[in-house]
């Protein structure tokens, strides 16, 4: 261990071997505001979610005095899209504004966008299996640029678009990728469309719809663009994937198989949650890939204290520790086993000292040892739903 006692980078990948194939599927400043840059003649490129029409700078400078307007630069990303580690299957060039020039109250409210609460997921599950029904997977192509905004929001385009002499901005008329509100923005339009087709959003978990007509179930659960759909009438389901459909580019994925980081393998009567690549990604970012598995996640009687000594000092490297433990967290939602030990570990993740680094460190080593492990939902036998409520409570 280094002298600020952070994790050790061991990359002996040779070491761990498994019976199985490991897959690797899916998973400035305030002034610039003032200075519009050059940007090449002509109208910009068609784009799927987002227009805009071309204004003078000097317009859009003096429009700047007013709380509702935002000149943003923008940027092209590119990156890859990789199936394989050795293979590309697409690259992808995307026009991303600078959203961090944006100021809260004046180029936008509010960002909070809901997120899907994993025990909707996994009740959800439950219910699909206990009731034979099959879980379907859709993803959502550019789901930002669907995005309405109710403010105003100048962007200046990238060097090379327009020529030197030229001092134009361009007003956008659909949310584009980066702006700060574009995850909230793509959530009320799909929320909308769903509402519009006869669903109804629950109460306890913002991101679940379900519709029911008749004997006609549908659930459908969101997470920024990625969409589960189950229910007991495969004609009804069809149905919403048309109408999905003509609303957004939509991909149909077919079954569920990967959601969130968690496998999902259904067998006749059952369906098994895993996390395996999740596990495998994470016993390598530590370089834990040489090291002896461990056959027990915590040592029997140990007892985790928070003050310092000369043997147990504090770590220097406090992130190292918060990120490893935010992952483990994470973790638990298919390995419950390992929860305890991760919960009194993550007491300590403003001053955790050497011996917390050894102790999360044996969790990963335990973790080695059966990456595979997860939640098994069987079928009973017992016909319909059973509810069954535990508390520890005197």
């Amino acid at each position: 261990m280094s002298d600020k006692h952070s994790v050790p980078e061991l990359n002996n990948l040779d070491f761990f071997n498994l019976d199985y194939s490991i897959d690797h599927l899916d998973i400035p400043n305030d002034d610039e505001r003032n200075d519009p840059r050059p940007i090449r003649y002509g109208s910009p490129p068609p784009h799927s979610g987002s227009t805009s029409e071309p204004l003078h700078g000097d317009k859009a400078r003096h429009s700047q005095g007013s709380d509702v307007v935002a000149s943003e630069d923008c940027e092209v990303a590119n990156h890859e899209d990789n199936i394989n580690i050795s293979e590309v299957e697409r690259y992808k060039t995307r026009l991303v504004a600078k959203g961090f020039n944006q100021r809260k109250g004046i180029d936008f409210d509010e960002t909070f966008s809901h997120a899907v609460k994993i025990v909707t997921v996994r009740c959800l599950i439950n219910l699909a299996v206990q009731n034979g029904w099959t879980l379907y997977q859709m993803d959502v192509n550019n789901a930002f640029l669907y995005g309405d905004l109710n403010e105003t929001v100048y962007i200046s385009l990238h060097p090379g678009y327009f020529p030197k002499e030229e001092t134009r901005v361009c007003k956008l008329n659909k949310s584009l990728y980066g702006l700060k509100h574009a995850p909230r923005q793509w959530n009320v339009k799909l929320t909308s469309a769903l509402i519009e087709c006869g669903f109804v959003q629950s109460k306890s978990d913002y991101s679940l719809f379900t519709k029911k007509f008749g004997d006609v179930f549908i659930a459908l659960l969101v997470y920024v663009d990625d969409i589960i759909i189950t229910g007991n009438n495969l004609s009804e389901i069809n149905k919403l994937k048309q109408f999905l459909n003509s609303k957004f580019m939509i991909k149909d994925l077919g079954k569920l198989k990967y959601f969130l980081g968690i496998e999902v393998l259904e067998t006749p009567t059952s369906v098994c949650l895993n996390q395996r690549k999740y596990c495998l990604e994470l016993i390598d970012e530590f370089g834990l890939l040489a090291s002896k598995p461990s056959y027990i996640p915590m040592q029997p009687n140990i007892s985790l204290s928070s003050e310092s000594k000369d043997d147990d000092p504090l770590l220097e490297n406090v992130t190292d520790y918060q990120k490893l433990i935010g992952k483990l967290i994470y973790l638990t939602t298919t390995r419950p086993d390992i929860a305890y030990i991760v919960s009194c570990l993550s007491q300590f993740m403003h001053n955790p000292l050497k011996s917390h680094l050894k102790t999360a460190l044996k969790v990963i080593r335990y973790l080695k040892g059966c990456p595979c492990k997860g939640i098994n939902v069987v079928k009973t036998s017992t016909p319909g739903t059973i509810l069954r409520t535990y508390a520890d409570a005197d």
